[in-house]
């Protein structure tokens, strides 16, 4: 399957077209938990090494055929891993914000991005040429753990993320992200909901489906009284009736 880029990317653009070069403040790598314990010279010395650059909302950073090795760190802002299945239907992979970094895969085995990954804000990101990455692990055991463990969940999360898709339906998958969006006691009687309600495309990117399929999902929760919207709280009524809806084969096999 071909998988296109999001038409809404646009070219990446070096920081001074985004207002400026970057400050000496910005270029700190001092909140990535990777490097958390270096000695203070050898993360300045890791620092000189970055290439830093501010990327607008929505600019492309990678594609999944990039043949770069860079890992990039964030420093600000945010970013997201996804696939395209045609020219339209976004699936998300990941979310990634300040202190996170992403592209270690393709470092350390020399092949070619899994995912697309854009700036979902106004982002600002260093970049560590592949030698120096390696060198770093090498030199710098606690550093080799903490990726090794990264690697580790990030297989663990593709997993679950791969099996839902592959094995729930549409509807299903859009149960699913609201009970993963949910949390207790939106209000004082301990009711769950979701604050700040995403929107339809958003919830479709995540439940890897269609924002048509997001409303008709929604709307029959609410005509079943299992949910009820107000203002930007979607208030979830029956909780236990939404995970059954969730597990059960009763969904229609919309794809």
């Amino acid at each position: 399957m071909a998988y296109d880029v999001d038409p809404r990317m646009t070219e990446a653009q070096p920081s001074h077209e985004k207002g400026g070069n970057l400050t000496d403040s910005e270029k700190s790598l001092s909140g990535s938990g990777l490097f958390q314990d270096l000695n203070p010279d050898v993360l300045r010395d890791i620092e000189s090494r970055c290439r830093w650059r501010r990327y607008a909302k929505n600019a492309q950073i990678l594609s999944r055929a990039s043949n770069s090795l860079d890992v990039y760190f964030i420093v600000a802002g945010s970013v997201r891993a996804a696939i395209y299945a045609g020219s339209e239907r976004e699936i998300a992979l990941a979310n990634f914000s300040a202190g996170d970094y992403f592209g270690e895969m393709a470092a350390i085995d020399g092949k070619p991005h899994s995912a697309d990954v854009y700036a979902m804000t106004e982002t600002v990101l260093a970049s560590l040429d592949h030698k120096t990455f390696i060198d770093t692990l090498h030199k710098y055991p606690q550093v080799s753990l903490r990726i090794t463990k990264h690697l580790i969940n990030t297989v663990r999360t593709m997993d679950v993320r791969v099996r839902d898709l592959s094995t729930l339906t549409a509807m299903q998958r859009v149960y699913a992200e609201l009970l993963r969006l949910a949390e207790p006691s939106v209000k004082p009687d301990g009711t769950w909901g979701i604050r700040d309600m995403p929107n339809h495309r958003e919830i479709a990117i995540w439940a890897g489906t269609t924002q048509d399929t997001v409303a008709r999902a929604i709307g029959h929760l609410a005509r079943d009284g299992v949910v009820e919207r107000r203002r930007k709280t979607l208030y979830i009524k029956d909780r236990f009736r939404l995970r059954m809806l969730a597990q059960s084969v009763e969904n229609d096999s919309v794809h």
